[in-house]
């Protein structure tokens, strides 16, 4: 039983270690995606604001309607709203990879990602075995320490036998009252 508990703590600590590598990972990846996100919104926001200073113009001018820099002004504060969000964003993944790093991880340490480049070569072709899996090992040493523990606890329980007899007859006849008084 020790060996398979040992197993079994082998295994977690194992799968632990690779899932804290895979949310490492995720969450560089996240963050390096919303610092490119940021950028673009910014310039969405900047190009907003541009447009509603151009309709402003027009409208003073008479070439515009009023209507038209109502609907730029909609537009640029949607940009600008989208833009809060992504920092919003943004500053959640940084806490969180600071959290993994157990330092502090600003923005301007990460690159952004560049557009229609890999980040790793990544493979979508499985090159390992489903029992070299951590969650399958580590189901695999689970089940294994539960059956021991079972087998344990069966060898420590005894038999116990408990013998009730019990003799119910109808054959009492209604002029013989000794067999009610002797209690048979």
């Amino acid at each position: 039983l020790r060996e398979k508990n040992e197993e079994n703590s082998v295994a977690a600590s194992d799968l632990e270690v690779e899932s804290k590598v895979l949310e490492f990972f995720n969450s560089y990846v996240t963050s390096r995606l919303l610092i490119s996100a940021s950028i673009i919104e910014k310039r969405a926001f900047s190009r907003a604001s541009e447009r509603v200073k151009v309709i402003d113009r027009m409208v003073k001018d008479g070439l515009r309607l009023k209507v038209d820099y109502l609907e730029a002004k909609y537009q640029e504060v949607q940009y600008e709203e989208n833009y809060k969000r992504v920092l919003v964003g943004l500053g959640e993944s940084l806490e969180n990879l600071s959290n993994l790093l157990h330092r502090e991880v600003k923005e301007d340490e990460l690159l952004p990602l560049e557009p229609f480049a890999k980040i790793l070569p990544l493979n979508l072709e499985s090159k390992g075995e489903i029992l070299e899996n951590k969650n399958v090992i580590f189901l695999g040493t689970q089940i294994n320490v539960l059956n021991a523990n079972l087998e344990k606890i069966n060898y420590g329980f005894f038999p116990e036998l408990n013998l009730v007899a019990d003799y119910l007859t109808n054959a009492i006849e209604p002029n013989r009252t000794d067999a009610r008084t002797k209690g048979f």
